[in-house]
């Protein structure tokens, strides 16, 4: 058993010396807090995300959300459906407007030969041909506009197949051919 001395506080103390083992337990105890530290940091996240995927997986199977994805994958199946067929109709539409013999350019041109004294009330078009129904003052202009009709480039052939006075004017129609032309621009052959 050791002695008490009461004189010990008086007495001058050792300094303790920093030695190699002294050290060497410090940072073991350093290290050991320190990994304990990241170990309970560590399983607090992963607990945090197994509570975010348990919460995120209801979520997943609740059968409200199955029934909303498979009501939304229905619909996008629908739209690319949709769009499969606004992308047919856009290129039937260019299609169309590529190989359109009767433009807005035609009806321009016959207009640009209408005589003052001649009304239009009439227009049927179809793929080759033009029937246009109007009245007149006179036979004269008629006859003009007719004439006039002849000298546009994609107009084949010109036919007046009546012409009727009722009261002060003639009421008339004109049949109009019109040439095909191929997909390089060239009229083609009548046989």
């Amino acid at each position: 058993m050791r002695d008490l001395n009461f004189f010990e506080p008086y007495i001058e103390k050792k300094q303790t010396r920093i030695t190699f083992t002294n050290i060497l337990y410090a940072l073991i105890i350093i290290s050991l807090v320190v990994v304990v530290t990241l170990g309970v940091y560590n399983q607090t996240k992963i607990s945090n995300l197994n509570k975010e995927i348990k919460f995120r997986e209801d979520i997943v199977n609740d059968p409200q959300t199955v029934a909303k994805v498979e009501e939304i994958k229905k619909f996008d199946d629908e739209v690319k459906q949709f769009k499969v067929e606004v992308d047919k109709i856009i290129s039937l539409d260019k299609s169309i407007v590529e190989n359109e013999i009767i433009s807005t350019d035609l009806f321009k041109e016959i207009s640009k030969r209408l005589p003052d004294d001649v009304f239009i009330s009439n227009i049927q078009a179809s793929n080759n041909s033009i029937n246009i129904s109007g009245f007149s003052m006179d036979r004269y202009s008629i006859a003009e506009f007719q004439k006039g009709l002849e000298t546009i480039d994609i107009i084949d052939s010109t036919f007046v197949p009546s012409i009727n006075k009722v009261d002060s004017y003639y009421t008339f129609s004109v049949n109009i051919g019109i040439r095909e032309v191929q997909e390089d621009g060239e009229e083609t052959e009548e046989q």
